[in-house]
């Protein structure tokens, strides 16, 4: 049986009660099966991904999202202002946009972005909104502390088609949404955003439990999706101001577009640097999976349509949205494995004896690839979305959790715990330098990580931790030959750069999903495929990398308007296929 903390095997005791978690517990995938950088890669959006579970709660709430004013020229340059309440509180986001005609790449975090926005942590006043605006303004702004901000956040213009989209509904048409799929299927895409306690913003951590922005990443993915209204709203309003015979957005029209979004070699740190976090979104997604599993037959011969209606339009959507080019499963070869799962789920069906989900999961292992299991695994997730809310409450005090180093442990314990954990750091053969040929550094000049190689360039001493395999390593030399009732204490007093590994072996013993199983300095390593599970986590339907170090996608086509939103209402909005066109117009 797998290791959980003393404290969420209880949690799970009383929320699926004690012989379903029985059933449930077995069922959890092995780590060396799913933690590998392969089939975390594999992995798809699923109704835990976060921008899913933020829909959810504004949706259930009924947050109200309205424009108080919104102001521009013919090429851009204005600013707006959108007023929030949600669940009792109100908030503002002020906007300022600019364009120089310039396309803007990166995510940098500065007065070059064409969008700028600070959200306020009570709703503003007029003397706030001017001020907001006026620090925005500023050249080459970098960011600043200030009480009244809850952080800031930029975004850019996808150049082609937010200009497309502008001239054709000035021209009183709907924009191509071939023309627009082709760019990436979204008019703005996302640049970053300052908070969670950078340049002095709040963080979620001192939240309080019942804010609306409780949960980690949700503010994040609140501004994600505002970028998506800000964009939209703003082509409508400079059509506007280019010609009296502009009209809106077809409603499909709207809903199909999404936000942009690119992320690069950040990403890969961000994981090694935070594994409890790693670990609480993989075990919640095995829970649901297993809940899943453990359904009666008569559940699954409910669900079975749904099912059958959510892998056709599946494979419509992947046959319609550009794939990834090289490094990954093409979309092509992925709706032909989801293909053949519908042929196969009418064989299942007609095989004798009760149907469950396990039966069908172990029936199509060995005949589908790791990305279509992995698609097949969602969506047995999401037909069940109750059970995977019963999870959200596990996931902020997980990720709130701090290591420390236990100096009472043993030499011995602590290497039991190496075998029983990282056997599969410690066995492997890293004595080429094939296999330690990269490291990550902060770059000064870009503002984010880089990836060097080792062998070649300079700036190893500033090296970033990412190399759990070689801590590992490097520990498990030096604790060679020690006595084993030798305190840890004693130990790191005579190797204080192991401290840190030790540590962090003792924190993940009952955390079974937190390390990624794979060597990330590794020649041969693409970083592509882990910041593509990340990506999958904030809620990407698919990511296309560009190269080995960086992913782009859309978020949040197809989410649920700000006014379906104040209404409660919610749809199954997810892969959505593109409209016909007379719904189009």
């Amino acid at each position: 049986m797998m290791e959980l903390d003393p404290r969420m095997h209880s949690q799970l005791h009383v929320i699926y009660g004690e012989d379903r978690l029985a059933a449930m517990l077995p069922l959890l995938r092995d780590p060396d099966e799913i933690m590998t950088p392969d089939a975390l890669s594999a992995m798809k959006s699923c109704a835990l991904s976060i921008s899913r579970t933020l829909l959810d709660k504004m949706v259930q709430e009924r947050w109200t999202i309205s424009r108080r004013e919104i102001e521009t020229d013919p090429v851009g340059n204005g600013f707006a202002v959108y007023d929030l309440q949600a669940n009792g509180h109100e908030f503002t986001l002020i906007v300022l946009t600019s364009w120089d005609g310039e396309e803007k790449p990166g995510r940098r975090m500065d007065k070059t972005a064409d969008f700028l926005a600070s959200l306020t942590r009570q709703r503003a006043d007029e003397a706030l909104v001017k001020r907001e605006l006026a620090a925005m303004a500023i050249p080459q702004w970098g960011g600043r502390t200030d009480a009244a901000s809850y952080g800031w956040t930029a975004a850019n213009r996808s150049p082609r088609a937010f200009e497309h989209t502008v001239e054709r509904l000035s021209e009183g048409l709907q924009p191509d949404l071939d023309e627009l799929a082709r760019n990436g299927g979204y008019v703005i895409r996302n640049a970053g955003f300052y908070g969670n306690g950078r340049a002095g913003a709040a963080s979620w951590i001192g939240i309080d439990s019942d804010h609306p922005f409780a949960t980690p990443y949700h503010m994040d993915l609140f501004l994600v999706y505002m970028w998506r209204e800000i964009g939209l709203d703003f082509v409508e309003a400079i059509a506007r101001r280019r010609s009296h015979q502009a009209v809106e957005l077809s409603p499909e029209t709207r809903l199909y577009i999404g936000v942009g979004n690119s992320s690069g070699l950040g990403m890969t740190c961000a994981l090694v640097r935070w594994p409890q976090w790693v670990n609480i979104w993989c075990l919640t997604r095995e829970l649901a999976l297993a809940y899943a599993k453990t359904e009666p037959p008569s559940s699954v011969e409910v669900q079975l349509p749904l099912l059958r209606e959510k892998l056709q339009r599946a494979v419509r959507y992947y046959r319609e949205v550009a794939g990834p080019e090289h490094g990954l499963t093409s979309h092509e070869e992925l709706a032909s494995d989801l293909e053949l799962l519908l042929e196969s789920l009418e064989a299942w069906v007609r095989r004798p004896g009760a149907p469950c989900w396990l039966s069908l999961c172990e029936m199509t292992k060995s005949s589908l690839g790791p990305d279509a299991l992995e698609q097949l695994n969602a969506l047995l997730i999401d037909l069940y979305p109750a059970a995977s809310h019963r999870l959200l409450a596990l996931i902020p005090p997980a990720m709130r959790q701090q290591r420390k180093i236990d100096p009472h442990m043993t030499v011995q314990e602590l290497r039991l715990l190496i075998e029983r954990h990282y056997a599969w750091a410690i066995h492997l053969d890293r004595s080429a330098p094939e296999r330690r040929w990269h490291f990550w550094y902060h770059s000064e000049e870009a503002g984010e990580q880089r990836r060097g190689e080792r062998f070649v360039d300079s700036g190893v001493e500033f090296e970033t931790f990412v190399d759990v395999i070689g801590a590992v390593q490097q520990l498990w030399q030096h604790l060679d030959g020690r006595a084993d009732d030798e305190l840890v204490a004693r130990f790191a007093l005579q190797f204080p750069d192991d401290a840190y590994v030790i540590s962090r072996i003792q924190f993940m013993a009952d955390k079974p999903y937190g390390e990624i199983r794979g060597n990330l300095v590794d020649r041969e390593f693409l970083p592509l495929k882990v910041i593509r599970f990340l990506l999958t986590i904030f809620g990407f339907e698919s990511g296309t990398p560009r190269s080995s170090a960086w992913v782009r996608g859309v978020l949040l086509q197809g989410a649920p308007t700000p006014t379906e939103i104040a209404r409660g209402e919610m749809r199954d909005w997810m892969m959505p296929v593109k409209p016909a066109a007379e719904a189009h117009g």
